[in-house]
C-alpha cells in the first residue's frame, strides 16, 4: 500500500478536520485498521487471480486450482 494510498482511506474516515489537523478517536481509528487491512487483503487475493488466470492462459489445471484456493480463502477472512 503506497503512502498515498493510505492518506486516501484516512481521509474517507475523517481523519482530518477542516483545519488539516488529524483527530483520532477509538472508533475512526479502528475503522481505519479495518479499512486498511480489506484493502490489503483484496490487494492480494487480486494478485491470486492473476496467478490463477496465468496458469489458466497456459493450461495447468492445478497450479489454477491452487491459485484459485488462495484467492478464495484470502477473501474469507473478510467474513470473519
Amino acid at each position: 500500500m503506497t503512502i498515498e494510498q493510505v492518506f486516501v482511506l484516512a481521509e474517507k474516515i475523517g481523519f482530518q478536520d477542516d483545519f488539516g489537523r488529524w483527530n483520532f478517536t477509538n472508533d475512526n481509528l479502528l475503522d481505519f485498521v479495518f479499512m486498511v487491512e480489506e484493502t490489503e487483503r483484496e490487494a492480494c487475493a487480486l494478485i491470486c487471480d492473476e496467478v490463477a488466470n496465468k496458469h489458466h492462459k497456459q493450461h495447468y489445471p492445478d497450479l489454477e486450482s491452487v491459485a484459485d484456493e488462495c484467492s478464495g480463502k484470502i477473501r474469507q477472512r473478510d467474513e470473519k
